[in-house]
């Protein structure tokens, strides 16, 4: 099959109408994940963390003169722009899996659509690349696919190339790759097939040099590691500071069952049951044995069962190893590798789509006009979800909290809402540039290390409690952002003020319940933020529940020295920071 001129409309129609979602909606603040660190490198070059994600970077750095509200503001329209581009590719896989133009574009807006793709697709993140190249390969895997031979197999030596630079998921989709290498080689020169495949993937592989450029520049800029030679590069790529094959590196074993029943839940809900109901379809039609009545351009049976492998191994067997718990924002962090199988349901939900029609007695016009209404319900589903994930609590709780410590301060700290968030707000935004902010994980981590001493002028050695005591006898400020740091708490008096706890030296006194409630009100009249009026979740919540915790020691006190009308009032006003029960 080629790709006729009415393909190529259809493909544009649907890339924009994706773009005329993405682009008003595109978020204008930094929000929580690793979402200020891609920010803050749209603003300027530097390396990201594990595996260093280098097309997605160059990408941003290319784009980083679109005209935007800020940073976070342009690079949420550039991966906007790489969302839309992933829809329309979306629908030339549908095409080259042999499903109708109808269904195809039904299939790849309805995809585009749902909660998911669109919230990853209006923020700086590395998925909307990786959907992108995704479909992309799986269009070039198509039975139906233009391509033929060495053809095909150049392209899908460089969509891995590309894939592998951006984001390492790419190889679940390895079944139906290897299947579609295999089949491009017979169709061609085996020989030669393979070798210029192979030859085709460096292009892309060959942008993690950039990592190692940035980093050997000597500039003051943002870098995680120090891939400055081929062992540094290598230890980077892999993943080795978190952990190969570990999603999270602070957590136990796979939480398996939690996470195969939160996989099939997303699948479902996500865009409204009907996509993956007509997947279910599509798969029981192409893995029976074919039938006289069965769809002209149903694909054959082995490239079937490589395309349902690949869904399998993306969604269930992959989902199977998280290891981060389903609280707090452990859900945020694992929904985003749902994207790649859900691509998946969608090119099967576009074959369900044509197997169902075809038993249909309704009338072309009618299916077409029901397929729209689904469409734009779910959208209309999907938009006020997207605006709760864009809203601005999380920028004003990293202005905010910088703006509680006294100069030359160091903030120790965990999350990497946190940390990148407050990376954009000092690097991109220019806010506190003499506040040192440290993730305890950096100290035992020797590059990290090594940087955090030259800012500060200060050797550290053992564990934060070790690393604070040093700071507080270099007469560094000290705070903490949030109390999971137990060793530190217990071997440092502390008092919570603001959005931080201060931290002092052993033995020093804590300010009286009337000093810290002055202090506290004296902080909190600066802040941006103000009560939320709806019951936070997500980042929210991590961004808000700060806000609330001098409040609440606050209250406790009061309550432990007999005083609970102070306690009331002091638990009243910690509560309009809380969630609702």
């Amino acid at each position: 099959m080629t790709a006729g001129p009415r393909d190529r409309s259809t493909a544009a129609l649907v890339a924009l109408v994706a773009a005329a979602a993405y682009l008003p909606t595109a978020a204008r603040s930094v929000l929580g994940g690793d979402n200020g660190e891609f920010a803050t490198l749209f603003h300027a070059p530097g390396v990201a963390h594990p595996p260093g994600y280098p097309l997605y970077l160059l990408y941003l750095r290319a784009l980083s003169g679109l005209p935007a509200a800020s940073p976070a503001h342009g690079a949420a329209l550039a991966t906007a722009l790489l969302g839309a581009a992933a829809a329309a590719a979306l629908f030339a896989a549908g095409r080259a899996w042999g499903a109708s133009r109808g269904a195809s574009a039904f299939a790849a807006l309805a995809w585009a659509l749902s909660s998911l793709p669109w919230r990853l697709a209006t923020q700086a993140e590395v998925f909307a690349l990786n959907a992108l190249i995704a479909a992309a390969l799986v269009a070039a895997a198509g039975p139906a696919a233009p391509l033929r031979g060495t053809r095909r197999a150049v392209a899908l030596g460089a969509l891995a190339g590309l894939g592998l630079a951006n984001h390492h998921t790419i190889v679940l989709l390895a079944p139906l790759g290897v299947f579609a290498m295999v089949r491009a080689a017979r169709e061609s020169r085996p020989a030669r097939a393979a070798a210029l495949g192979v030859m085709a993937s460096l292009p892309g592989l060959l942008t993690y040099g950039w990592l190692v450029a940035v980093a050997r520049s000597g500039r003051d800029l943002w870098v995680w590691g120090d891939p400055r030679d081929l062992a540094g590069l290598l230890h980077h790529v892999a993943r080795g500071d978190y952990g190969t094959t570990s999603l999270s590196a602070s957590h136990g074993a796979p939480k398996t069952l939690a996470h195969l029943a939160a996989l099939g839940r997303h699948l479902v809900v996500d865009s409204l049951a009907l996509p993956a109901a007509l997947a279910l379809v599509a798969a029981v039609a192409l893995l029976r044995p074919p039938r006289a009545d069965d769809l002209p351009g149903r694909p054959d049976r082995a490239a079937a069962l490589a395309l349902v492998a690949s869904l399998v191994v993306a969604g269930p067997v992959f989902a199977s190893r998280f290891n981060a718990p389903l609280v707090a924002v452990g859900p945020l962090i694992v929904e985003r590798f749902y994207l790649l199988p859900s691509l998946l349901i969608a090119l099967l939900c576009a074959l369900g789509a044509d197997v169902v029609a075809a038993r249909a007695r309704v009338r072309p016009a009618l299916l077409g006009a029901l397929a729209a209404a689904f469409v734009l319900a779910v959208g209309a589903r999907s938009l006020p979800r997207v605006g709760v994930d864009h809203s601005r609590v999380m920028e004003d709780y990293v202005l905010d909290t910088l703006s509680v410590p006294l100069p030359r301060a160091v903030i120790v700290g965990s999350g990497d809402h946190l940390l990148f968030g407050t990376l954009y707000a000092q690097r991109a935004l220019g806010a506190r540039p003499d506040v040192v902010y440290v993730n305890p994980d950096f100290l035992r981590l020797a590059p990290m290390r090594r940087r955090l001493e030259a800012r500060t002028g200060i050797t550290l050695g053992g564990g934060p409690a070790a690393a604070v005591e040093a700071w507080l006898r270099a007469g560094r400020p000290v705070y903490l952002a949030n109390a999971s740091l137990a060793e530190v708490v217990r071997a440092f008096p502390c008092y919570p003020v603001g959005t931080l706890l201060r931290v002092l030296p052993r033995g020093a006194s804590l300010p009286s319940p009337e000093q810290l409630q002055a202090v506290n009100e004296r902080v909190f009249t600066r802040f941006r933020a103000r009560p939320p009026r709806a019951r936070p979740g997500g980042w929210d919540l991590a961004a808000t529940e700060p806000y609330a915790r001098p409040w609440v020691t606050m209250a406790r006190a009061a309550a432990a020295s007999g005083q609970p009308e102070r306690a009331a009032v002091l638990g009243a006003r910690a509560r309009r920071w809380l969630p609702a029960e």
